[in-house]
């Protein structure tokens, strides 16, 4: 089993906020426990970054944002200083996943998916992402 699947973006719907999409064939995200090394469901906060082996692929990762205020770690930029840390999300099987999209993504949403379509349906819904349009980034004012 290869350590990571490819997946294709469905876009639902777009308006001027937001584009709706759904991840083709992925049922749920998971991350791994760092206490019990299991794979956990993942709703949230989420990124996509390029991976250079797999040109026009990105690995779908849960995302953290915050202002490093000297607590949280060392860094070698001037202040103020906005934080972005990436953990990368995996299928059912523990795979990475790889979503078609070709520009890194520093902030969406992942909605884990899984659930059934319907009340009177067997059928499980795939995951979603969404992106915001015009960005979402403002702590620089």
């Amino acid at each position: 089993m290869k350590p990571f699947k490819k997946y294709k973006l469905n876009k639902v719907s777009k308006d001027e906020t937001y584009t709706r999409c759904k991840i083709v064939g992925l049922k749920k995200a998971y991350y791994i426990s760092s206490y019990e090394k299991i794979l956990e469901d993942y709703g949230g906060a989420a990124g996509l970054i390029k991976n250079e082996d797999h040109p026009g692929y990105c690995n779908l990762c849960m995302t953290y944002h915050s202002f490093n205020d000297k607590k949280v770690g060392h860094t070698n930029l001037p202040e103020p200083v906005y934080v972005v840390e990436f953990s990368p999300l995996y299928n059912e099987k523990g795979q990475l996943i790889l979503i078609k999209y070709n520009k890194d993504e520093v902030f969406c949403s992942v909605d884990r998916g899984g659930y059934r379509e319907s009340y009177d349906s067997d059928k499980l819904t795939d995951a979603g992402l969404t992106f915001w349009n015009n960005g979402t980034f403002t702590e620089f004012r």
